[in-house]
């Protein structure tokens, strides 16, 4: 009883588009004369109002026919040069693997990314997962120096991410895919809700984040259907989050996080309200973070694709271009899933 007050004002606020500087779209002023009356003007203020809170989309597909080739080359330079136990890695000037911290996310961005007759990444981590007992940890092995830092949000996020994506696009893989989530699920719900045994308040699922993680396992056939209340709580996190990074611009990490958990939840059927992403597109408008702008319609992803060059950042999405630099060193090498995640989800084959 005591989190309700909150829930409701929650919803309040969600409920009131002119909080936000919101007005969503109906084709009501068309239907209506420009001089319509005071009845047809209220009409048409409810009609835009109810329609804040209609499913978003994600945009339609574009023909990107002329980067497959590319999209080819990247997929097989990744599985060549910066795999390491089936994990994709990123390499340093000496040729050793860096950056594992990483690794379960660019590696199930690029499960998620790749043709679904290529089964590298998922057999990966799908057999780490079963390995590991139902653990979703950062690198297998895991280097003694990740001990008590086993995983994290952000690695979950990459489940999420790829789990849904893949299972969307790839009916083939679901078998695998559910075996795989159930391992998972019943480790966390096992282990209290956290993602792996211990203190470090990483392993902690968010209320926010536990909706899509929740939308994931209710695909797979396990548990039921996420709440419309998760759903707001969820949108709330994803709104808030962007505006306190932008207010501060701090590291833009997180916003490309949050772009992965909504584009997860429309591939599972339960994308966000037009409300929650016309804000939170409001909000990363000009940060310069290729996704998150494909994600808000504002389009761009051919021209990403046509002038991506491979080893200048560690992960482009992740980088607001409007006050973070390049984050490559000299010699390092990355492995392009940044092409090939945008590639994949804006149209290629």
């Amino acid at each position: 009883m005591t989190r309700r007050p909150f829930l409701w004002i929650l919803y309040a606020c969600f409920s009131a588009p002119s909080l936000f500087g919101t007005t969503c779209y109906t084709d009501c002023e068309a239907r209506f004369p420009k001089w319509y009356q005071g009845p047809d003007r209220k009409r048409c203020q409810a009609e835009k109002a109810v329609a804040c809170f209609d499913p978003s989309k994600l945009p339609g597909a574009a023909d990107l026919s002329a980067f497959d080739d590319q999209a080819s080359e990247l997929q097989e330079r990744i599985h060549r040069d910066f795999t390491q136990g089936g994990y994709i890695v990123s390499r340093a000037p000496d040729g050793s693997v860096e950056h594992v911290g990483d690794s379960a996310l660019w590696t199930a961005i690029t499960m998620a990314s790749v043709s679904c007759s290529d089964t590298r990444a998922e057999e990966a981590l799908v057999d780490s997962v079963l390995r590991n007992d139902g653990r979703w940890i950062r690198f297998d092995p895991l280097p003694a120096s990740y001990k008590g830092n086993e995983t994290s949000r952000d690695m979950e996020t990459g489940a999420v991410f790829g789990f849904a994506v893949r299972y969307a696009r790839c009916p083939a893989s679901r078998p695998r895919l559910k075996k795989a989530w159930q391992a998972h699920r019943d480790f966390v719900l096992g282990n209290g809700g956290r993602l792996h045994e211990g203190s470090n308040w990483n392993f902690v699922m968010t209320p926010g984040f536990r909706f899509v993680w929740d939308l994931v396992s209710y695909r797979f056939g396990f548990g039921s259907k996420p709440s419309t209340t998760d759903e707001r709580l969820f949108e709330a996190a994803l709104v808030s989050g962007a505006k306190a990074i932008k207010m501060r611009k701090d590291s833009c990490y997180p916003i490309h996080l949050s772009t992965l958990q909504a584009i997860a939840a429309a591939k599972l059927g339960m994308p966000i309200i037009d409300l929650s992403k016309r804000e939170f597109c409001s909000d990363t408008r000009g940060l310069g973070l290729p996704l998150t702008d494909w994600f808000c319609d504002r389009g761009g992803a051919k021209e990403f694709l046509r002038d991506f060059k491979v080893d200048q950042w560690e992960y482009r999405h992740q980088r607001c271009s409007a006050w973070e630099s390049p984050d490559v060193s000299m010699g390092e090498r990355t492995p392009g899933v940044d092409f090939l995640v945008l590639w994949s989800l804006a149209g290629g084959k």
